[in-house]
C-alpha cells in the first residue's frame, strides 16, 4: 500500500472583517479530482500476497458468490500468480498498478462482486469502463476465446432487483493476450445502484466461442480483468473563490477525455483571472458530460448583507459568506448556524485565499405590526368598528374575525381593505354587548415566515 504525498503548506493571511453574514449557501471550495466509486479497482491493495488459485479474498472488498476467481500480483509468493507473467507463459503487465484478477467466462462461470463507495444518483451520467485480456491457455488445455463479459449493476435499496448489464463486450471475440481491451459505456443512473458484478451472465449458446480444437469436450475461456472505473464528471463545486490578485486554475481533468469550454478553450486546465460562469464539456468514448462553476470575488469591505435583527420569539439562520472550512465562536463547524438570542457572533473561514473572521451583532426586536382596535364603538351613530393596522415589515393578512359572547362568528375578513365592521350580521343589528376579536397575520423576514396572533375584546353600545 502506497501512502499519498503530504500536502504543501503555504502561508495564509489573517484578515478580520467586520461584515454581516449573508443568508445564502456556498459549497466548500476545492478542486475535486475524478472520483472512482469502485473500491480497489485494480486489485492492487491486498490483505496478503497470493500464492495459490482462488484467492480473491485477498483483494478486499471484492468477493465472489460463484466460482473461485484468482488474483495476480507483483508480490505473489507463487510464480504462477506473479505479474507480468501469469501462469509463466503469458506476458501481460497490469493495465494500471501491480495487480489484476482472472475469471472463467465460458464453459463454467465465475463472477466478481463488490459494492460501490456510494450509490449512483438518479438522472446523472456515469462513465463506466473496465479492461479485459484473453488468457493464452498454455496450461494443459486447448486455447479458446469468447466475446461475452459484462459489468452489471443492481439497485441496493430494492430487494427484488436483478443485476442489469451496463457495459459489455458482445459480438467481438477477445483474442489479444498481450494487450488490454477496453469495455466502456455512458450510463444514466436510475438511482441507488450500488452492487457491482463482473462476468458473463449469458449462456454458452448466447456467447461466441472460437477454438482450434472444437471437439474438445470441456471448452473454457478465461479472461483477466483490471482497472475498473465508475464515476461521473463533477470536477468543481458550484462556487469557487477568486483570491485577490491571484489567478485561479480550473482543472477539469477526467481520464482521457476531450474538452470544450464555453469560452472556447479545448484543454483540461483553464486559467481564470475574472469572475463569471464557466461551463466545460468532457467527451470520452461517446460519453458527453458537463459541469458548471461560478467564480466569485472576495466580498468588498462595505458589504451589507444579512439580518441584524432577531425577533423576541424567533430564530435566525446565519450563513458564512465565503466557501471554505468553518469555525464558529462556539466551536461548531458547519457553514450555517441557527441562533435564537441577541449578541455578537463570529465565524472564521479558512480557504486557499487565507483566513477570514466575520462578526455579526444581532439586536432584539419585537417584530410585530402595530394593531389598534377600539375597545368600544357605537355603530348606530355611524361609527363602525375600524381597525388600524401598520407594519414596518413585509406581511400578509391571514384572517380577522369577531365572535359574540356565545361563540357565534359575526364578522370575518381576509382583506386589509375590509377591516371595518358596521355592527350587523346578515343585515340584522347585532345586540349590544362584549365581542371578542382575533387577528392573524404572517411576517416575512430573513427568508422565514412568522405567524402572529393578536386578540382582544370590544364593547358594542346602542
Amino acid at each position: 500500500m502506497v501512502n499519498a504525498p503530504s500536502g504543501i503548506k503555504t502561508d495564509s493571511t489573517l484578515i478580520s472583517l467586520m461584515l454581516p453574514f449573508i443568508l445564502i449557501s456556498l459549497p466548500c471550495l476545492s478542486i475535486r479530482a475524478q472520483t472512482n466509486l469502485v473500491p480497489n479497482p485494480g486489485f492492487d491493495v491486498l490483505e496478503f500476497c497470493p500464492g495459490d488459485h482462488g484467492q480473491l479474498v485477498s483483494a478486499m472488498p471484492w468477493t465472489s458468490q460463484t466460482g473461485t476467481p484468482d488474483i495476480f500480483h507483483a508480490c505473489a509468493t507463487s510464480i504462477l500468480y506473479r505479474t507480468p507473467n501469469p501462469y509463466i507463459c503469458t506476458y501481460l503487465p497490469p493495465h494500471n498498478g501491480a495487480g489484476y484478477t482472472g475469471i472463467t467466462v465460458y464453459g463454467t462461470r465465475e463472477f466478481l462482486e463488490c459494492n460501490l463507495t456510494e450509490p449512483l444518483q438518479a438522472g446523472r451520467p456515469y462513465y463506466v469502463r473496465f479492461f479485459v485480456a484473453a488468457d493464452e491457455n498454455c496450461h494443459n488445455q486447448p486455447p479458446g476465446f469468447s466475446d461475452a463479459i459484462s459489468l452489471m449493476l443492481r439497485r441496493s435499496g430494492d430487494p427484488n432487483a436483478n443485476f442489469e448489464i451496463i457495459a459489455e463486450n458482445s459480438g467481438q471475440v477477445i483474442t489479444d493476450t498481450m494487450n488490454w481491451t477496453k469495455v466502456s459505456r455512458c450510463y444514466y443512473a436510475r438511482g441507488d445502484e450500488r452492487n457491482v458484478r463482473i462476468g458473463n451472465p449469458k449462456t454458452d449458446a448466447q456467447s461466441i466461442y472460437e477454438t482450434s480444437t472444437p471437439d474438445y469436450p470441456y471448452p473454457e475461456n478465461y479472461m483477466f480483468v483490471d482497472d475498473i472505473f465508475i464515476g461521473t464528471f463533477d470536477p468543481f463545486p458550484d462556487t469557487m473563490l477568486l483570491c485577490e490578485g491571484m489567478p485561479l486554475s480550473l482543472n477539469a481533468t477526467f481520464l482521457t477525455s476531450e474538452y470544450e469550454w464555453n469560452t472556447g478553450e479545448t484543454k483540461a486546465i483553464k486559467a481564470v483571472t475574472d469572475t463569471g460562469r464557466f461551463i466545460v464539456q468532457a467527451s470520452i468514448d461517446g460519453c458527453v458530460m458537463r459541469d458548471t462553476v461560478v467564480v466569485i470575488n472576495l466580498p468588498p469591505g462595505d458589504l451589507s448583507l444579512g439580518d441584524s435583527l432577531i425577533c423576541d420569539d424567533g430564530k435566525i439562520l446565519l450563513t458564512a459568506p465565503l466557501p471554505g472550512t468553518y469555525l464558529w465562536s462556539d466551536n461548531s463547524t458547519g457553514i450555517q448556524k441557527m441562533v435564537d438570542a441577541p449578541g455578537l457572533y463570529s465565524v472564521t473561514v479558512t480557504n486557499e485565499c487565507g483566513e477570514f473572521v466575520f462578526h455579526q451583532t444581532l439586536k432584539q426586536d419585537v417584530c410585530r405590526c402595530k394593531v389598534y382596535v377600539p375597545n368600544i364603538f357605537a355603530p348606530d351613530g355611524n361609527h363602525p368598528l375600524d381597525i388600524s393596522f401598520g407594519c414596518e415589515y413585509d406581511y400578509t393578512l391571514d384572517i380577522f374575525e369577531i365572535y359574540s359572547r356565545w361563540g357565534e362568528q359575526v364578522f370575518i375578513s381576509r382583506d386589509m381593505t375590509g377591516l371595518s365592521w358596521d355592527g350587523h350580521v346578515n343585515g340584522e343589528k347585532s345586540p349590544a354587548g362584549v365581542y371578542v376579536w382575533r387577528l392573524v397575520y404572517s411576517l416575512n423576514r430573513a427568508g422565514k415566515t412568522l405567524k402572529i396572533t393578536e386578540q382582544g375584546d370590544v364593547t358594542l353600545i346602542r
